[in-house]
């Protein structure tokens, strides 16, 4: 509803033309008539009569007085407002008074929205001459950073406003920006400076209603679109197009002329750039439809920068939706992204930055040239414009902050295969990519995805078989025996030929040997496992010889077994072993018999024993289980191998490359 019924309205007749002046807020003191365009200052119930207001430039913006909507909670309608003018165009200052009786603002500027409150902060403003893009300022305590600085003019006033409006005075502006999506103004037409504080509100948030009944519906709904307007170059007389209200420039392909769109007059004529042609890969004038959004190619500049000496070149499509109103598409050696601008800026760290909790790493840092332009744009492009571009990347998105003498933009780019950018544009044979682009894709990394899932999913099956045959597999036994075995004393040149005599100086040792029956392996078995169990008291070592008793080939093992200790100083030691195990592998089958041979030192107190020897088969062979994993991993390692590679070839193109000797 709107609020003009809810508060009460003053009604006073014009000093000039006799026409009633409607005032709805207490805190206004200057009233434009809406008829002689008269200034009027309010002096108790009189309206005294200043001067005739300039007129407004024609205005693009749907919004008109007496519009009404709302933003997030507060109900508002649109009494005055503020037309300004700047070197890039112009913008609205549209006064707001809010369902309390309190009064607002709501900036409209090149298709963004700001709503905001005048504020009073703590901290001291800084002169204007003090501050540069970039700079930090707080306000009551709230870190803002510096993203436009510019000098503009008032054009005119319209409706209630709180202070005169004079045609032609001079402002100073500061807008400010955070990460916390808060948005500031410094006005410097004041001494201190007015601080004004909101956020940024799409079209759609405002709920706007009662909007000018000239502009389109299509405009109402998107505040972007108009029919397309056609005219003529007036400098040679091309046809040209106008498709945005926004539209600020028009480069001419014909002759070069940069025409304000504003006054269809010529505002700059490129001599220079002549004699310079480019062709678009994609032509001004294509349609397509991206991510079900329809785009109409409008606007193209190419832009370079010079590194080592050598200048490389990329080009620039502004696109232009009824609904979305503005977007790029950029192209660097057949790598495309589409980009967006951001009204907030990300929050910085030391080489790093985050957007929408995500971290973006330091890539490349240039200062870039405009050397041609041609189509559209919503601010004035001119061949020879510089700024600094400095990028930053986590594929496939790339955060890009432009930077110039008076303002920071952010944008965000999302990295394009070009097949489907050409068939959403209705083109075919797109450029041979050269090179591995910033932001985009490591098709690697979903390979690597996919393998170490894999690699994942058999290691668990393999796993699970292993544990099911060691479960229900268990080992069998192929033969047991027990043999005694007799000990006699001969001398040794060397006491530790067989085993370790832990300090042990005798030169004599005992040995004895003893032999199985044989027994029938009925099949091929992957791993034997051995078991001596002896009775001791010291320490011996047995040497078990398997033997084919049909083709003679053998398999030799050796175990240490027995109780045995040491003292020294420090410390004692004990090992008791009676027992041991170990394996053959890879038996054929046939018939075996082994032979033992126990060697003991002089210390071995027993002259006889009896060894119970168990063979048996297992099922499951470890060792071919670890060769399953050796080999399942091979794959995401040669994934992993093939990711870095492509990593280390992207960083190699980034200016910030530690590897670079530049």
């Amino acid at each position: 509803m709107p609020l003009a019924a809810r508060h009460s309205v003053k009604k006073a007749p014009c000093p000039s033309c006799g026409a009633p002046v409607r005032i709805m807020s207490a805190a206004s003191v200057y009233v434009v008539c809406n008829f002689c365009r008269s200034t009027l200052l309010r002096v108790d119930e009189d309206l005294k009569n200043l001067g005739r207001m300039a007129e407004l430039m024609d205005d693009p913006s749907p919004i008109q007085l007496a519009t009404w909507g709302k933003f997030e909670k507060t109900r508002f309608s649109v009494i005055g407002r503020i037309q300004m003018k700047y070197e890039s165009g112009f913008w609205n200052e549209w006064r707001l008074l809010c369902d309390d009786g309190s009064c607002a603002w709501l900036s409209d500027s090149a298709g963004e929205y700001i709503f905001s409150r005048q504020v009073t902060v703590d901290e001291e403003i800084p002169p204007v001459e003090t501050l540069r893009p970039g700079a930090y300022i707080f306000l009551n305590g709230i870190k803002f950073q510096a993203t436009d600085i510019e000098s503009a003019r008032c054009i005119a006033g319209q409706g209630e406003l709180p202070f005169e409006a004079k045609s032609g005075y001079a402002v100073k502006t500061v807008d400010l920006r955070n990460e916390e999506g808060l948005f500031a103004t410094l006005d410097y037409s004041e001494t201190p400076p007015l601080v004004f504080l909101g956020k940024p509100a799409r079209f759609g948030d405002l709920y706007l209603k009662n909007l000018r009944p000239d502009v389109p519906q299509e405009a109402q709904d998107s505040a972007s679109r108009i029919q397309v307007e056609v005219f003529n170059c007036p400098h040679c007389a091309a046809p040209l197009k106008i498709h945005s209200l926004k539209i600020k420039s028009v480069a001419c392909g014909s002759c070069r002329s940069i025409i304000d769109a504003e006054s269809r007059q010529i505002e700059r004529i490129q001599v220079a750039a002549l004699n310079l042609r480019v062709t678009p890969r994609l032509p001004l004038g294509q349609q397509g439809k991206w991510k079900g959004i329809g785009w109409e190619i409008i606007g193209f500049m190419r832009r370079r920068a010079r590194y080592a000496g050598i200048f490389y070149y990329w080009h620039e499509y502004l696109l232009f939706s009824g609904k979305e109103g503005f977007a790029w598409l950029t192209e660097f050696r057949g790598h495309w992204n589409f980009v967006r601008t951001l009204s907030t800026p990300p929050r910085a760290s030391h080489k790093m930055i985050f957007h929408d909790k995500k971290a973006f790493q330091l890539f490349n840092e240039e200062c870039a040239e405009t050397d041609y332009v041609v189509g559209e744009f919503y601010w004035e492009a001119r061949v020879g414009d510089f700024c600094q571009i400095t990028d930053y990347v986590s594929p496939p998105q790339i955060l890009s902050r432009e930077t110039s003498d008076n303002e920071i933009v952010w944008s965000m780019g999302e990295y394009l295969e070009p097949a489907d950018l050409y068939r959403a544009f209705g083109m075919e044979n797109p450029p041979e990519r050269v090179g591995i682009y910033a932001n985009q894709i490591n098709p690697w990394k979903e390979r690597l995805r996919w393998a170490f899932l894999h690699f994942l999913g058999f290691l668990l099956a393999g796993s699970l078989i292993h544990s099911v045959f060691l479960f229900f597999a268990p080992a069998r036994k192929v033969f047991q025996q027990e043999v005694s075995f007799q000990l006699t004393s001969e001398p040794t040149a060397n006491p530790n030929a067989n085993f370790s005599t832990r300090g042990s100086s005798s030169l004599f040792r005992k040995t004895g040997q003893a032999m199985t029956e044989e027994f029938v392996l009925e099949k091929f078995s992957p791993s034997l496992h051995l078991k001596h169990h002896i009775d001791l008291k010291g320490k011996i070592e047995v040497a078990t010889t398997l033997i084919n008793a049909n083709t003679g080939k053998t398999h030799r093992a050796i175990q240490e077994l027995g109780f045995y200790w040491e003292a020294d100083e420090e410390d004692t030691w004990f090992e008791n072993k009676p027992s041991d195990a170990t394996r053959f592998q890879n038996i054929s089958a046939g018939r075996y018999y082994m032979i033992l041979d126990y060697d003991a030192m002089a210390e071995f107190s027993m002259s006889s024993a009896s060894d119970r020897i168990e063979l048996e088969r297992r099922s499951v062979n470890w060792p071919n289980y670890f060769i399953l994993v050796v080999f399942l991993s091979l794959f995401p390692i040669f994934s992993l191998i093939g990711y870095f590679a492509f990593e280390s070839r992207r960083w190699e193109e980034s200016s910030f490359n530690e590897n670079d000797e530049d």
